[in-house]
């Protein structure tokens, strides 16, 4: 009978399903991000970035920049670029440079594309939050808590088209290969000028800012939403157009970007929502112990779902653990699960035929 009623939601009722997080429950919390995390309790578990952070070699310095930065485009057009929050997936920008628009895509140098959603926004401070709906990635940026008086500052900018990420005056060598890029990017140096106060175009009063301008030009302006980076590779803050707040007849524009300090208030100001959605297995599973393997049994398998793509038998195989975090009940397996975005590759150590297995599988949103 305890195997008839937890199949039941895989045959009639399947967007409840083993992978889904249970009724009331928020998704889990990732680790420390821009000192947030998923839902509002982020203060909580805020652990930002050591200001002693040794510096980067810059050939890593750069490739860390190609897998955290993401272009930003609203209806074809790259509007702004982003920072991935890291460990979390989700990505800033300046809100400003988004037109109003509530759905957006992300362009990654890798070639690679995902749809996201602007979920969190505040035109205080010109900061909109980027939910992935699809094809999260997790690697990203961590918040600096250094003074960017005295550490030396760089910016991602657009690479001449084909080429890869890298630093203006140090060509990575280790950069992945141009090939199928959309979006490269290189690093240009900053100088900076001072912290204080600004304005933006509309005439909203901006605290928290961070001035700088760029060491080759000194007039070039950042992209919106592109990271303001410190050279152990943490984000110091979030580029956004701004205005020079003594010079009240007009706009004059300067390089500008929004502080850790009002990336952190604006984090923990999230709604419980803007989260991704659940990724989905596609099993139903039941608790086992015989004594020698602790695991969740899978009792039964949606027919070209995840599991059943990635090899996983019914009756058979019981799964031991997520991403190398063990699981003994099928609410611990769904929690680790709903932990993870549809399009994540996930690998599950397998128990089967007396044998241990790793299995790939490729969730996807729950039908």
């Amino acid at each position: 009978m305890r195997r008839l009623l937890l199949s039941l939601p895989l045959l009639l009722l399947p967007s409840i399903a083993l992978a889904q997080p249970k009724a009331g429950t928020e998704a889990p919390k990732p680790g420390p991000v821009m000192g947030a995390g998923y839902g509002t309790a982020a203060a909580n578990v805020a652990k930002p970035d050591p200001s002693a952070k040794p510096r980067l070699p810059e050939a890593q310095l750069a490739d860390l920049v190609s897998r955290g930065v993401v272009g930003v485009y609203v209806q074809g057009k790259r509007v702004a670029l982003g920072a991935v929050l890291h460990g979390d997936g989700r990505v800033l920008t300046a809100l400003s440079a988004l037109g109003g628009a509530s759905d957006v895509e992300l362009r990654r140098a890798d070639g690679s594309r995902a749809p996201a959603k602007v979920l969190h926004r505040d035109a205080n401070v010109d900061l909109a939050l980027l939910v992935p709906q699809s094809g999260v990635r997790r690697e990203g940026f961590l918040a600096s808590e250094a003074d960017p008086a005295s550490v030396p500052l760089t910016i991602p900018r657009p690479a001449a088209s084909g080429k890869p990420a890298q630093a203006d005056a140090f060509p990575s060598k280790s950069a992945p290969s141009p090939a199928s890029r959309t979006d490269a990017f290189a690093l240009a140096r900053q100088v900076f000028k001072k912290k204080g106060p600004g304005r933006n175009a509309s005439g909203i009063p901006l605290t928290d800012l961070v001035q700088f301008s760029d060491a080759a030009t000194a007039t070039e302006l950042p992209l919106p939403g592109a990271p303001l980076v410190d050279g152990g590779g943490s984000v110091i803050g979030i580029a956004i157009p701004a205005c020079d707040s003594e010079k009240t007849a007009s706009c004059t524009k300067i390089a500008a970007a929004a502080g850790i300090g009002a990336i952190r208030s604006f984090l923990r100001s999230a709604p419980a929502n803007a989260v991704p959605p659940a990724g989905w297995l596609g099993i139903v599973g039941a608790p086992s112990n015989d004594g020698r393997v602790y695991g969740v049994r899978v009792v039964a398998v949606a027919p070209q779902g995840p599991a059943e793509r990635g090899g996983l038998l019914a009756g058979n195989d019981l799964v031991v653990a997520v991403e190398g975090h063990p699981v003994e009940t099928p609410e611990g397996l769904g929690a680790s699960i709903a932990g993870h975005a549809p399009g994540e590759v996930v690998k599950l150590l397998v128990f089967g035929q007396n044998t241990y297995r790793e299995v790939v599988v490729t969730l996807r949103a729950a039908p």
